[in-house]
């Protein structure tokens, strides 16, 4: 059975990443050499949309990265993230870990670790 990749998926993504992009700006900006607050934010939208094509039915592979990264930068610019409020090598460790197939059905966006909600925007 193919599952789509449908507006509503779309939506219930756009709402999770409006809701952790607004975290508070009370957090520490990650050591100099993780880069800078956009910088690492490309490291998260990385690995998060590496998962996806992981996960990704594998006729839906090549669409499912180009939506991701579509997707990211319509619904979270990384120009305009601030600050870290975390670790993102322990999100992108995390984000990696994640179990396609047991824990992310064939076709559904892989849901985003505790430890990634840390991105900050102005």
């Amino acid at each position: 059975m193919r599952i789509k990749l449908g507006w509503q998926r779309w939506s219930r993504a756009a709402l999770w990443l409006g809701a952790c992009a607004c975290l508070s700006a009370c957090g520490q900006e990650g050591p100099p050499d993780e880069g800078s607050p956009p910088d690492q934010c490309r490291k998260f939208v990385g690995a998060y949309c590496a998962k996806l094509v992981e996960c990704a039915l594998p006729s839906d592979r090549s669409r499912a990265k180009e939506d991701c990264a579509f997707n990211f930068e319509v619904n979270l610019p990384c120009d305009n993230v601030v600050d870290i409020a975390g670790s993102m090598p322990d999100c992108v460790r995390d984000l990696g870990a994640i179990s396609c197939g047991t824990v992310v059905p064939p076709g559904s966006w892989p849901t985003v670790p505790p430890t990634c909600k840390i991105l900050v925007i102005q």
